[in-house]
């Protein structure tokens, strides 16, 4: 094969020329065999390709690449779990913004979300989601209509979006009118929290909260309560003074309100969450059942006087929300277990006690009631019933531990019930929904009498 080489040479000219001249000159290299003008492009063999050439060549000449393909990515999707658009809000409660993401390409947990309102509100920034997809947060809206919405972007940009519209009512605490019942689902019970108890010793009376276990004891408010009431959605406790005064304050400390400043002989008191009313029980006197919005005002007699049956005094009472009817009963003995709707129409004696009737609470979700009585044939006793009365149980009795017990709770999820007794040990105490494995939580207190659980109540 001829090939030619070119030697490029530099001239320099004497500086006196005054510049510089560049001369090439080729230098021709000639294989014996062959002249330049001659030379002819080699035949490549018959079994090699027309375009073969030396592997010297190729090494000069030819770059190895290599193909990659990149597959598409899939937007996230996003799912809003709450709020539920037909639930009704307030714009001093913060609203439950729960939702589910997922996304094919990525984990969970690399995506991102946030929430945005058409009216403008300021809304949290970016959430991450558990490993799971969920994530949660809870925020203050403005009063009116709002049309929500989610946005999930992956760490390629990609998103997906859901919306949801809700409308918030004004403030849940304060008002002129606290309304008729809405329409409402009850949410999924989850297990109690803490545990409110009053100790009612007139020298030194305490409200405390510990936790289910009996740990992390905390003294609240030094007040005087006959009975205690849990709104969780407020974040409020309610609670019936020794003098007929109903209060509320924080659930974690803080100044105390006046509700209803003159109720004579008021003594248990119920909550209805979704109606943001109070009810309560007037012991003696004209013994009746009355109900008030939460932050006060006129009271409206439910109950005028006792129905059937009643020979003293209206005490415990509780609210099934399943069926929206009042659980209520006398405290007398062989004083009558009544219910009836929140109008105070449909009423019914279910069962009658023994001894002196006194604290009454309601599990909807297992379909009965739970009551307590002292003093019946000398014997203190905790029973349970359908909640239509039949098939009345006595499930713990004086032998059990029993002084005299006050005012009882139920937590239907962590199938506990709970209870106060004034005398004896003076305790806090609870035990399975059949009355077995009681255990004091609580003792060597001075005329323990209110108890109410920090659980979501209702619930279903």
């Amino acid at each position: 094969m001829h090939r030619r080489m070119y030697l490029l040479i530099w001239l320099s000219l004497p500086l006196g020329h005054g510049c510089t001249d560049y001369a090439l000159q080729e230098k021709a290299t000639e294989d014996d065999a062959t002249t330049t003008a001659e030379a002819e492009p080699p035949t490549p063999p018959a079994d090699e390709p027309p375009d073969a050439r030396d592997s010297a060549d190729d090494d000069d000449d030819t770059t190895t690449g290599t193909t990659s393909t990149t597959e598409a990515n899939e937007p996230p999707s996003i799912t809003i779990t709450a709020p539920d658009p037909a639930g009704t809000f307030y714009t001093d409660i913060g609203v439950i913004l729960q939702a589910e993401v997922s996304d094919p390409d990525h984990p969970a947990d690399s995506l991102r979300v946030t929430w945005s309102s058409d009216r403008g509100d300021a809304l949290p920034l970016e959430l991450v989601p558990d490993a799971t997809g969920q994530v949660t947060t809870e925020h203050r809206l403005s009063d009116g209509v709002h049309t929500l919405t989610a946005t999930v972007t992956d760490p390629q940009g990609a998103t997906g979006s859901s919306a949801v519209t809700v409308t918030l009512s004004g403030e849940y605490n304060t008002g002129t009118e606290c309304g008729s019942v809405p329409a409402y689902t009850l949410p999924t019970c989850a297990e109690a929290t803490g545990i409110y108890f009053s100790e009612i010793f007139r020298s030194d009376p305490v409200i405390y909260r510990m936790d289910t276990d009996g740990s992390s004891l905390t003294a609240l408010y030094n007040e005087v309560a006959d009975d205690l009431e849990v709104d969780l959605a407020g974040d409020r406790l309610y609670w019936v003074r020794g003098d007929a005064i109903i209060e509320r304050a924080p659930l974690g400390g803080g100044a105390i309100e006046t509700v209803q400043p003159a109720l004579p002989y008021a003594y248990g008191i119920a909550l209805h969450p979704f109606a943001r009313r109070i009810y309560w029980t007037n012991q003696v006197g004209t013994p009746k059942v009355e109900q008030s919005c939460f932050w006060g005002g006129s009271t409206t007699a439910v109950l005028p006087s006792l129905g059937p049956g009643g020979n003293c005094c209206a005490i415990g009472i509780d609210i099934d929300f399943d069926t929206e009817k009042i659980y209520w009963m006398d405290g007398y003995y062989g004083g009558p277990i009544s219910r009836m709707n929140l109008d105070g129409t449909g009423l019914e004696v279910l069962t009658y006690t023994v001894g002196i009737g006194n604290g009454i609470a309601v599990d909807h979700r297992g379909g009965k009631i739970y009551w307590t009585e002292y003093g019946g044939s000398g014997s203190s006793v905790i029973r349970r019933a359908e909640l239509d009365g039949s098939n009345v149980e006595t499930l713990l009795t004086t032998m059990d531990g029993l002084a005299t017990p006050q005012h009882i709770a139920v937590d239907p999820a962590g199938g506990k019930i709970y209870w106060a007794d004034i005398d004896g040990e003076a305790q806090i105490a609870r035990a399975n929904l059949d009355g077995s494995g009681m255990e004091s939580l609580y003792s060597g207190g001075r005329e323990i009498r209110a108890i109410a659980l920090e659980r979501q109540s209702p619930c279903r």
